[in-house]
Protein backbone atom coordinates (compact mmCIF):
# COMPACT_ATOMS: atom_id res chain seq x y z
CA UNK A 1 0.00 0.00 0.00
CA UNK A 2 2.87 2.39 0.69
CA UNK A 3 4.09 2.03 -2.90
CA UNK A 4 0.58 2.82 -4.14
CA UNK A 5 0.36 5.89 -1.89
CA UNK A 6 3.71 7.28 -3.07
CA UNK A 7 2.94 6.57 -6.75
CA UNK A 8 -0.20 8.70 -6.38
CA UNK A 9 1.73 11.58 -4.83
CA UNK A 10 0.59 10.90 -1.26
CA UNK A 11 2.95 10.44 1.69
CA UNK A 12 3.66 6.81 2.56
CA UNK A 13 2.30 7.57 6.04
CA UNK A 14 -1.22 7.80 4.56
CA UNK A 15 -1.25 4.01 4.68
CA UNK A 16 -1.96 4.37 8.42
CA UNK A 17 -5.47 5.59 7.53
CA UNK A 18 -6.18 2.09 6.27
CA UNK A 19 -6.54 0.61 9.74
CA UNK A 20 -9.08 -1.98 10.82
CA UNK A 21 -9.37 -3.37 7.31
CA UNK A 22 -11.65 -6.11 6.02
CA UNK A 23 -9.80 -8.97 4.34
CA UNK A 24 -11.29 -12.17 3.02
CA UNK A 25 -9.44 -15.32 2.04
CA UNK A 26 -10.86 -17.91 -0.37
CA UNK A 27 -9.81 -21.30 -1.63
CA UNK A 28 -10.84 -21.63 -5.27
CA UNK A 29 -11.11 -25.00 -7.00
CA UNK A 30 -11.48 -25.21 -10.75
CA UNK A 31 -12.47 -28.72 -11.90
CA UNK A 32 -10.76 -30.38 -14.83
CA UNK A 33 -12.07 -28.72 -17.99
CA UNK A 34 -13.46 -30.87 -20.81
CA UNK A 35 -13.74 -28.07 -23.40
CA UNK A 36 -16.92 -29.52 -24.89
CA UNK A 37 -18.25 -25.97 -25.08
CA UNK A 38 -15.74 -23.17 -25.91
CA UNK A 39 -17.92 -20.68 -24.00
CA UNK A 40 -17.21 -22.46 -20.70
CA UNK A 41 -14.88 -20.84 -18.19
CA UNK A 42 -13.59 -21.62 -14.75
CA UNK A 43 -14.41 -17.99 -13.98
CA UNK A 44 -15.76 -15.60 -16.61
CA UNK A 45 -14.29 -12.16 -17.19
CA UNK A 46 -14.69 -9.84 -14.22
CA UNK A 47 -13.01 -7.26 -12.03
CA UNK A 48 -12.69 -7.64 -8.27
CA UNK A 49 -15.01 -5.51 -6.13
CA UNK A 50 -12.56 -4.45 -3.46
CA UNK A 51 -9.24 -2.65 -3.30
CA UNK A 52 -6.45 -5.14 -3.84
CA UNK A 53 -6.40 -8.89 -4.49
CA UNK A 54 -3.30 -10.90 -3.62
CA UNK A 55 -3.41 -14.23 -5.44
CA UNK A 56 -1.37 -17.36 -4.83
CA UNK A 57 -1.70 -19.90 -7.64
CA UNK A 58 -0.67 -23.53 -7.60
CA UNK A 59 2.62 -23.75 -9.51
CA UNK A 60 2.20 -25.19 -13.00
CA UNK A 61 -1.59 -24.87 -12.86
CA UNK A 62 -1.99 -22.03 -15.34
CA UNK A 63 -5.33 -20.55 -16.33
CA UNK A 64 -5.39 -16.92 -15.19
CA UNK A 65 -5.68 -14.45 -18.07
CA UNK A 66 -5.62 -10.64 -17.90
CA UNK A 67 -7.16 -8.34 -20.49
CA UNK A 68 -4.66 -6.02 -22.20
CA UNK A 69 -6.83 -3.15 -23.45
CA UNK A 70 -4.22 -1.61 -25.77
CA UNK A 71 -3.85 -4.80 -27.83
CA UNK A 72 -7.38 -6.08 -27.18
CA UNK A 73 -6.00 -9.49 -26.19
CA UNK A 74 -6.10 -11.84 -23.24
CA UNK A 75 -2.64 -12.44 -21.78
CA UNK A 76 -1.90 -15.64 -19.86
CA UNK A 77 -0.22 -15.19 -16.48
CA UNK A 78 1.75 -18.34 -15.65
CA UNK A 79 1.37 -19.82 -12.19
CA UNK A 80 4.89 -19.67 -10.73
CA UNK A 81 5.89 -21.28 -7.44
CA UNK A 82 6.05 -18.88 -4.47
CA UNK A 83 5.03 -15.87 -6.60
CA UNK A 84 1.96 -13.73 -6.00
CA UNK A 85 -0.24 -11.93 -8.52
CA UNK A 86 -1.49 -8.52 -7.39
CA UNK A 87 -4.73 -7.25 -8.93
CA UNK A 88 -6.16 -3.80 -8.34
CA UNK A 89 -9.90 -3.79 -7.80
CA UNK A 90 -12.86 -1.50 -8.35
CA UNK A 91 -12.29 0.46 -5.12
CA UNK A 92 -8.77 1.50 -6.17
CA UNK A 93 -10.08 2.57 -9.58
CA UNK A 94 -12.85 4.56 -7.89
CA UNK A 95 -10.58 6.12 -5.25
CA UNK A 96 -7.89 7.13 -7.77
CA UNK A 97 -10.36 8.65 -10.23
CA UNK A 98 -9.44 5.85 -12.69
CA UNK A 99 -5.74 6.78 -12.62
CA UNK A 100 -5.29 3.11 -11.77
CA UNK A 101 -7.66 0.67 -13.47
CA UNK A 102 -9.33 -2.37 -12.00
CA UNK A 103 -7.85 -5.52 -13.54
CA UNK A 104 -10.21 -7.32 -15.94
CA UNK A 105 -9.38 -11.01 -15.74
CA UNK A 106 -10.76 -14.53 -16.22
CA UNK A 107 -9.76 -18.12 -15.55
CA UNK A 108 -9.80 -20.96 -18.07
CA UNK A 109 -8.46 -24.21 -16.67
CA UNK A 110 -6.50 -25.73 -19.55
CA UNK A 111 -4.31 -27.96 -17.38
CA UNK A 112 -6.19 -31.24 -17.77
CA UNK A 113 -6.36 -31.49 -13.96
CA UNK A 114 -7.98 -29.68 -11.06
CA UNK A 115 -6.64 -26.17 -10.51
CA UNK A 116 -6.41 -24.42 -7.14
CA UNK A 117 -5.82 -20.77 -6.27
CA UNK A 118 -5.95 -18.79 -3.03
CA UNK A 119 -6.97 -15.12 -3.32
CA UNK A 120 -6.86 -12.69 -0.41
CA UNK A 121 -9.25 -9.78 -0.97
CA UNK A 122 -8.29 -6.51 0.76
CA UNK A 123 -11.23 -4.13 1.00
CA UNK A 124 -10.05 -1.45 3.39
CA UNK A 125 -12.01 -0.21 6.39
CA UNK A 126 -15.70 -1.03 5.85
CA UNK A 127 -16.81 2.31 7.32
CA UNK A 128 -14.45 4.53 5.33
CA UNK A 129 -15.26 6.53 2.22
CA UNK A 130 -12.41 7.66 -0.05
CA UNK A 131 -9.25 7.91 2.09
CA UNK A 132 -7.24 9.18 -0.91
CA UNK A 133 -9.59 12.12 -1.47
CA UNK A 134 -11.90 12.58 1.54
CA UNK A 135 -13.38 15.80 0.13
CA UNK A 136 -14.56 14.32 -3.19
CA UNK A 137 -18.19 14.34 -2.01
CA UNK A 138 -18.69 10.59 -2.44
CA UNK A 139 -20.31 9.33 0.76
CA UNK A 140 -20.52 5.66 -0.24
CA UNK A 141 -18.65 3.55 2.31
CA UNK A 142 -16.54 0.52 1.47
CA UNK A 143 -19.26 -1.70 2.94
CA UNK A 144 -21.95 -0.09 0.78
CA UNK A 145 -19.76 -0.40 -2.31
CA UNK A 146 -19.01 -4.09 -1.72
CA UNK A 147 -22.66 -4.86 -0.94
CA UNK A 148 -23.86 -3.06 -4.08
CA UNK A 149 -21.34 -4.86 -6.31
CA UNK A 150 -22.13 -8.23 -4.73
CA UNK A 151 -25.89 -7.79 -5.14
CA UNK A 152 -25.57 -6.65 -8.75
CA UNK A 153 -23.10 -9.41 -9.56
CA UNK A 154 -25.43 -12.10 -8.28
CA UNK A 155 -28.60 -10.53 -9.69
CA UNK A 156 -30.22 -10.20 -6.28
CA UNK A 157 -31.92 -6.92 -7.20
CA UNK A 158 -32.21 -4.77 -10.31
CA UNK A 159 -31.25 -1.56 -8.54
CA UNK A 160 -29.37 -1.49 -5.26
CA UNK A 161 -29.96 1.57 -3.13
CA UNK A 162 -27.01 2.74 -1.08
CA UNK A 163 -28.17 2.99 2.51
Amino acid sequence: MEVLMVSLGHPASLVKTFDDVAMFLKLLRYPEHTFKDPRQFGSGQHTDYGGITILLQQAGQDGLEVWHAATKQWIALPAVEDKFVINLGDLIQKWTGAEYKSTLHRVINKTGAERYAVPAFWHGNLNSTNPLNPTDGDTETVQQHIKKKFYKGYGLVDEVAVS
